[in-house]
């Protein structure tokens, strides 16, 4: 079979050749792929089956830009990876096709994006647990900590993902302090906020390119690459984390970073604009101790695992353990940062802080994460637990 292209009429002739229970019976198809670069279709019959199909196609489908369908195969097998070491978080996968470059996956109907969720109020009291278990499982799983040297290094050169890759320096660590493409949303009531305290900021655009030199060379661990709250499906019993099309091998801190960044723009909303469904203070406090339990979860389950993974004996040297944790919290919270100001100035934009109708509101919900930004990024080898990050969200006034 060659490449084409699927569309609402062809994915259920495709998914009846490729998978038994879909052989027989009346099927519904629908295209639910809001992004700009796969298209992703839902397949299913009332009271039976239904599955996930996701599909790379040879260009962008807003811009038209070139991008290589091979970062399917990479997304397959960083799903692969993750269903080996995170059982239970990630959907589960059911086959990858080569030749068409469609991944066909566990449907996660019944959950809900966090992003929304959180934007409404809704709380999750198993989240913390379920995403340190996620984060710390692949890091034991495809670093040097727990796989031989030489087969991490065949790994690396598998998932080189150098396309996706170019996005995240431009956007993260590149524009949103030079705005060389003219890019850059600012919002216009802090427009002279931001040419003040952001772009004339010469330290913080040097700490900056120190944080993108170390993404562009530090190949330690495979990485979901995009670990933010539109990635992650939940319910109240359950953390699906999706989406890993940006996944390399990288920094170690990275995820935690990200996710701990876009757990803060929560905070930021809800404390400037709040109009969810529990009561304010309860939420604000929840997320409070969310971002603090995912910090500490973290280097707590870091440190365990880390002595039950390691096989390197140079590795097992007496402080290496916690000196490893302190480099990867230290990256962590310059991704942090860096996510933070790229969210709330650069054009990929969070809908925590773009919907917010009220003027004075989004303003100083955006000078909070701005400023929280550039404290974790410049203090970053200061910055090493949970309550560090809730005292810079805590700095602007």
């Amino acid at each position: 079979m060659s490449y084409y292209l699927l569309t609402e009429e062809t994915v259920m002739e495709y998914v009846k050749g490729k998978l038994p229970a879909f052989v027989e019976g009346e099927f519904s198809c629908r295209e639910i792929g809001d992004g700009n670069l796969n298209y992703v279709f839902r397949v299913w019959r009332e009271e039976g089956p239904s599955v996930i199909i996701k599909q790379a196609g040879d260009l962008s489908r807003l811009s038209k830009v070139p991008y290589s369908r091979d970062r399917a195969r990479i997304e397959a097998e960083i799903l692969k990876a993750q269903n080996t070491h995170a059982a239970g978080v990630v959907p589960e996968l059911y086959f990858y096709d080569p030749e068409m470059n469609a991944t066909a996956m566990e449907d996660l109907t019944g959950h809900t994006i966090m992003r929304k969720a959180l934007m409404e109020g809704e709380i999750f009291p198993r989240f913390a647990e379920d995403i340190t278990e996620f984060m710390v499982g692949m890091l034991m799983g495809t670093s040097d900590i727990g796989v031989s040297h030489a087969e991490k290094k065949e790994r690396v050169k598998a998932a080189v993902n150098p396309e996706l890759c170019s996005i995240t320096e431009r956007l993260i660590f590149t524009e949103p302090y030079l705005n060389l493409e003219g890019r850059n949303k600012v919002f216009e009531p802090n427009a002279q906020w931001v040419k003040k305290n952001l772009y004339e900021d010469e330290r913080i655009r040097l700490e900056a390119a120190k944080c993108k030199m170390s993404f562009m060379n530090k190949a330690e661990a495979l990485l979901h690459g995009d670990l933010h709250t539109g990635s992650i499906f939940v319910t109240k019993d359950s953390t699906k984390v999706f989406d890993p099309e940006f996944g390399f091998y990288g920094p170690m801190g990275f995820d935690l970073g990200m996710l701990t960044a876009n757990l803060m723009f929560a905070w930021a909303r809800a404390t400037c604009a709040y109009t969810g469904v529990t009561p304010k203070a309860d939420f604000v406090s929840w997320i409070e101790e969310t971002i603090i339990d995912v910090v500490e979860l973290f280097k707590s389950k870091f440190l365990a695992a880390f002595g039950e993974a390691v096989a390197d004996p140079m590795l097992k040297s007496r402080g290496f353990a916690p000196w490893l944790l302190g480099e990867l919290l230290a990256d962590a919270a310059g991704v942090c940062g860096a996510e933070l100001i790229r969210r709330t100035v650069g054009v990929a934009g969070v809908a925590d802080l773009r919907t917010i109708e009220d003027e004075g509101a989004r303003a100083k919900a955006e000078r909070i994460c701005i400023t929280a930004g550039k404290q974790l990024l410049t203090y970053r080898f200061q910055s090493m637990s949970g309550d560090d990050y809730i005292e810079a969200l805590k700095l602007y006034r």
